[in-house]
């Protein structure tokens, strides 16, 4: 009996020196996995500094404006007149459509255009601006330096963006403009409004966050449908502006820079995410004020665990931002394969807080690339158009052999190639001249512009009416 007790604690003993020795192995390969990725981390942030770039997203914050110099309390104050009118201008006119008191899909209540027509309505719209004082405070916001907001860098996720819905409304509001100066054959206010338009977005180009730099892509999107207009119903358009007022746009088109603004939003992108690791590292509880749906399923994780995932987590993100940074240096044309399934690939299912910040990020490179080719379109029309060039219009010659033009400006950034230039006879028998990009399926279509409504991938440019 003595002998079977002694037996059966011999047993006892050993499953639990084996379950002991088993825990063991366990905290040490867990230990090895915790510091592998948690080094690999740290070589992350080595390159990233031996790069000479930065995770700090103060890093990329533009440089304080003295009072004198900085246009943001001018246009602080044409967003409270605007908001004081209680009016919104949408940039096409067919989309001025609400009746009296009815709430736009903006959230901004429309003033009194009952009865009249859509370029009336545009009018009533426009007068009211003129009367409060809007375009007055715009034009001296756009006179100064430059337009630096002050907010608040050092929490990037409660920092409040609200000036962003507006700088997009005063967009829609120039471009409308624009389109009644056209109307009414005013070619020198209507000059004047385009040039502000791409002007606006010059002057907040260096807010680094990706959602500021979505918007200015809007803006921009915006300010060539105002040019663009010229090519459709309007008697007025930049075909009726002289080389100065052409000149006075080109210049403000050529200061763009969506490139780099791009570029510089990625590297904040990568700070904005880094920025919620070191929270998480320091106070686990920080998911519950990001994670939204995703707070009853992750809140109860203890916090030491928290740590130990967060570790290959945090390599995973700063990999994977790295390889965007570097993908965001390089035209998009040498890139494209390296994009398509990049915001799906080898995430491991661990990686929560990777799911949570890390972006779809490809279609925002597509997006930037649409941008800078209607960009440069424009900017291609805008010397075409100069008396030096119209000669060019009704003969045989290369529209795009531009003497002193550089070839950057002439190069489709979808493919790397040239950009077309076409002249196409109109319904009413005038002259079109159509400048395009390709897109981003690489294939030519003509410069049928008019697929944009139903295809994914058409051509993208402009078109103008260049005479009869």
């Amino acid at each position: 009996m003595a002998k079977g007790k002694r037996t059966l604690l011999y047993v006892l003993l050993g499953i639990v020196l084996f379950f002991v020795l088993a825990f063991g192995v366990v905290l040490f390969m867990g230990w090895r996995w915790y510091s592998s990725h948690r080094d690999a981390a740290q070589e992350q942030v080595a390159k990233v500094e031996a790069a000479g770039e930065s995770l700090e997203i103060t890093h990329y914050v533009p440089e304080t404006l003295p009072p004198e110099q900085n246009g943001a309390d001018e246009l602080q104050q044409a967003m409270d007149l605007l908001r004081a009118a209680q009016v919104s201008v949408a940039y096409e006119l067919a989309e001025v459509n609400c009746e009296p008191g009815e709430e736009h899909e903006e959230g901004v209540v429309f003033t009194d255009i009952d009865g009249a027509d859509s370029t009336q309505r545009v009018a009533n719209l426009i007068q009211e601006c003129e009367n409060q004082g809007v375009f007055e405070k715009l034009e001296n916001a756009l006179a100064t330096d430059g337009i630096v907001f002050d907010l608040d860098y050092s929490n990037p996720v409660a920092m409040k963006m609200s000036h962003l819905t507006h700088l997009r409304e005063f967009s829609r509001l120039l471009a409308a403009d624009a389109r009644l100066a056209a109307a009414q054959g005013d070619p020198a206010r209507y000059g004047k409004r385009v040039r502000q338009g791409f002007e606006l977005i010059s002057k907040v180009q260096d807010e680094p966050t990706l959602i500021s730099c979505l918007v200015s892509l809007a803006m921009s999107n915006i300010a060539v449908s105002a040019v663009e207009l010229d090519g459709r119903t309007f008697e007025t358009g930049l075909s009726q502006l002289d080389d100065g007022q052409l000149e006075a746009v080109q210049k403000v088109v050529g200061a763009l820079d969506l490139k780099a603004m791009f570029e510089r939003a990625m590297l904040s992108e990568r700070c904005f995410g880094n920025f919620i690791f070191d929270k998480m590292l320091t106070d686990p509880d920080y998911l519950n004020e990001i994670a939204g749906d995703m707070r009853q399923a992750r809140s109860h994780i203890p916090s030491f665990l928290m740590k130990f995932l967060l570790s290959a987590d945090r390599e995973y993100y700063l990999e994977k931002m790295a390889h965007y940074v570097e993908l965001a240096e390089k035209p998009y044309y040498e890139v494209r394969e390296q994009l398509e399934g990049a915001d799906a690939q080898d995430r491991p299912k661990f990686a929560f807080i990777s799911a949570l910040v890390l972006p779809a990020l490809s279609n925002a490179f597509t997006r930037s690339t649409e941008c800078l080719a209607r960009l440069r379109c424009t900017n291609i029309a805008l010397e075409l158009l100069k008396a030096s060039n119209r000669s060019r219009l009704g003969s045989t010659e290369d529209l795009l052999d531009l003497t002193g033009f550089e070839e950057e400006r002439l190069t489709d950034p979808f493919t790397g190639e040239r950009l077309k230039a076409v002249l196409r006879k109109a319904d009413d028998g005038g002259a079109l001249l159509v400048v395009y990009s390709v897109g981003e399926n690489a294939s030519d279509d003509g410069g049928d512009l008019t697929k944009r409504e139903t295809s994914p991938t058409p051509d993208i440019g402009i078109e103008l009416a260049v005479g009869k």
